[in-house]
């Protein structure tokens, strides 16, 4: 048993190595040895082991909770987004270094009822956004204000992306949505110089240079 029990031990050293963690899954194998399994039966013994094995093992870092570990990864990939972008706007596809940081999101939105008041408090600290519709709006405002500061206007053509995102689609939405939308949103649009009437907007940009030309000419005669 002893033998066996070392013969675990040391294939774990090897992962930890390799993948710089203890987060074996349950199928995982290693030279023919199955790691997963021998892990999965550490944390169901972890009362009769002794003080000497619960130290090697814990200063590997081994795991004995698996939902909180990967809980509290997808919270790291989170805090790390937070810092890069300045909020908690992930879309559903986002991938952080392969982690699918946007599924994650969607998952605590999805179980909000069943986080500990703890995983509350820390999404909330975050900025953490819960109403997915809300989030949706806020992304697009997100690239439409991205998209202000690289052309200078909001004229977005129809079919424009931005990194695969559909802002175009979402600038037309706001227009047909205009009476629907709260006074926050129209402030926070009109601010940005949203374009509600793209006709009457392209009417008074061909006048305001119509009105340039009369001044430095004294005329309308425009070739």
């Amino acid at each position: 048993l002893e033998h066996q029990w070392e013969e675990g031990f040391h294939h774990l050293v090897a992962y930890q190595k390799e993948f710089a963690n203890c987060l074996v899954s349950g199928g995982f194998i290693s030279n023919e040895y199955n790691l997963g399994k021998w892990v999965s039966k550490q944390r169901t013994k972890k009362e009769q082991f002794t003080p000497e094995r619960l130290d090697r093992l814990n200063a590997l870092g081994f795991i004995w909770d698996v939902i909180r570990a990967q809980w509290e990864e997808g919270f790291t990939h989170l805090v790390a987004y937070q810092k890069e972008f300045g909020h908690c706007l992930v879309s559903q596809k986002f991938k952080s270094n392969e982690y699918s940081l946007g599924i994650w999101v969607n998952t605590q939105r999805a179980k909000k009822e069943q986080l500990t008041p703890e995983r509350l408090d820390l999404l909330n600290a975050l900025g953490f956004i819960w109403d997915s519709i809300s989030a949706q709006w806020e992304e697009g405002y997100e690239y439409l204000v991205a998209y202000k500061e690289e052309f200078g206007h909001c004229l977005v053509p129809t079919l424009f992306k931005s990194n695969e995102y559909k802002l175009g689609s979402w600038v037309v939405v706001q227009r047909s949505r205009m009476k629907q939308l709260t006074a926050e949103r129209l402030d926070r649009l009109n601010a940005l110089g949203f374009v509600w009437d793209v006709l009457e907007h392209q009417w008074e940009e061909g006048f305001h240079h119509l009105v340039a030309y009369q001044k430095e000419f004294a005329n309308c005669l425009v070739s």
